[in-house]
């Protein structure tokens, strides 16, 4: 952005006459440009590289005089990118797009972005909260890395605060540069037409960085946006700009703008119903907040009640345990309890009440899974005699199945569960403490002629995560059932 500043101080300098001074300033303001080339050629960010030539070639449009300035520039970038290691393959690399893997992630994360900000069109969902709720429900499985913005500064404004604020961000920024660029290129002011290129560089490199977190360059912008208003204001004040003029204008950059947002926001759209499966939030009651995961064009087999592991938040097991349940066909209750003691078997037994009354009528068998705490409250809560007729099975996977209190100890509660178990464990989580319980409890499940299994995946099988529910073992578990 400086670069272009100093193209237009050239410009200035240029046609400012003949002498020693001109010459000195002309040469100083050269090298500084020349720096300037160099440091950015040197951050092989390709997201810079298009924006710097994005604000150039709108210099280059709009100056009518002294076009060798920004042809030399851009001379000047190839010379130095040729010499830099690897330049050019960095540059030849941006039209790689099916192959580089930094490319197609950032696609990725911009298509998640546009399905989150048309799931949330008005409000967004709320400021700083993109990280978890991409990786929670927008984020494809396959892909593990995490984004804390979209990598872009609109597509995070208007998923963090909806299409309206970003449509107002947009005519903020549009309104000043459409009637400044009017002015400047009628006028030829060399410096605001730069200043105007900055604006532009800025704008471009939007597109492919969240850069608002970087208070150094959100800086720099700000301080030329002033001036540019300064600029506006000046010929404002001077009557240089009749209304008419200035009204067509807005109504054009207005009208432009809308377009924009609603190309967006069909576009995300189209990625919103393209999506295996969707997600709402519930109220269950003051102190139980709930999510809803219901699949997409794919006929629902069952209705789980998912308990996670040591109270929480349950949007920690979207990606790894929800939505891949949900894409098997079921539809996933996930909610929020306290902690693993009584509190939180009341609160599971609150959410019980809750489903059963809600989806009776839906004629779809019900089952419990959880992880860890959450495994030993829905083998609990399925032998509570108020539902243990309604719930046809359950997974608990990692679950402790004895503990000091009888209320919440599995073990101590055996004699009342009716549906078949399924309890899953991995190498890495069953000590041999924890397998002498787990023995003790499948000799009395079979005592008591109580249908419990157990299976135990190596710690190399990728059919468990640690952090997730293994999806194929308890889809096969409950469709036998």
């Amino acid at each position: 952005m400086l670069a272009l500043v100093l193209c237009g101080a050239l410009a200035l300098l240029w046609g400012n006459g003949k002498s020693v001074a001109r010459t000195a300033s002309m040469i100083a303001c050269a090298v500084m440009l020349l720096g300037l080339l160099g440091g950015l050629v040197l951050t092989y960010s390709r997201g810079g590289w298009v924006a710097f030539f994005a604000g150039l070639a709108f210099y280059w449009v709009t100056a009518k005089p002294k076009k060798i300035i920004p042809v030399s520039v851009l001379v000047g970038f190839l010379c130095l990118l040729w010499l830099l290691p690897h330049g050019w393959q960095r540059m030849n690399s941006m039209t790689d797009v099916t192959e580089d893997r930094s490319i197609l992630h950032r696609v990725m994360v911009w298509q998640g972005a546009l399905t989150m900000a048309a799931d949330h069109p008005l409000t967004g969902i709320g400021g700083d909260s993109f990280g978890n709720e991409f990786s929670a429900w927008y984020q494809p499985l396959t892909m593990n890395t995490r984004y804390l913005a979209a990598l872009s500064n609109y597509l995070t404004l208007a998923s963090e605060r909806g299409f309206l604020a970003l449509f107002i961000y947009l005519l903020l920024l549009g309104c000043p540069f459409a009637i400044c660029f009017y002015l400047a290129r009628k006028r030829q002011n060399a410096l605001i037409i730069s200043l105007l290129a900055v604006e532009v560089t800025y704008l471009i490199s939007g597109l492919f960085t969240y850069s608002t977190s970087f208070w150094h360059v959100t800086g720099l912008f700000l301080f030329v946006y002033i001036i540019v208003l300064g600029y506006l204001g000046y010929h404002l004040v001077k009557k240089n700009l009749t209304r008419k003029t200035g009204c067509k204008i807005l109504a054009t950059t207005a009208g432009s703008v809308g377009a924009v947002v609603l190309v967006l926001y069909f576009t995300g759209l189209f990625f919103l119903m393209e999506l295996p499966c969707r997600v709402s939030r519930l109220q269950i009651s003051d102190d139980i907040p709930a999510v809803m995961v219901v699949p997409q064009n794919i006929p629902v087999y069952g209705t789980i009640i998912h308990f996670h592991d040591k109270g929480g938040s349950v949007q920690e097991d979207g990606k790894s345990s929800l939505r891949p349940m949900a894409q098997a066909g079921f539809m996933i209750i996930g909610c929020d309890y306290r902690a693993g003691g009584i509190d939180g078997l009341r609160d599971a037994e609150t959410v019980m009440r809750w489903a059963i009354n809600t989806f009776s009528e839906q004629g779809v068998p019900l089952y419990l899974t959880g992880f860890g705490v959450g495994g030993r409250m829905a083998i609990l809560v399925s032998g509570n005699i108020e539902f243990r007729d309604k719930v046809k099975g359950v997974a608990a996977v990692n679950a402790a199945v004895e503990w000091p209190f009888p209320e919440l100890s599995p073990l101590d509660q055996l004699g009342s569960l009716q549906a078949p178990v399924l309890l899953i464990y991995h190498d890495a989580s069953a000590p041999k403490m924890l397998a002498s319980n787990i023995a003790n409890f499948l000799e009395t499940a079979k005592v008591r002629n109580k249908s419990v299994q157990m299976i135990c995946i190596p710690n190399d099988d990728n059919q468990l995560n640690l952090d997730g529910l293994p999806v194929e073992k308890i889809d096969e578990f409950f469709r036998q059932l």
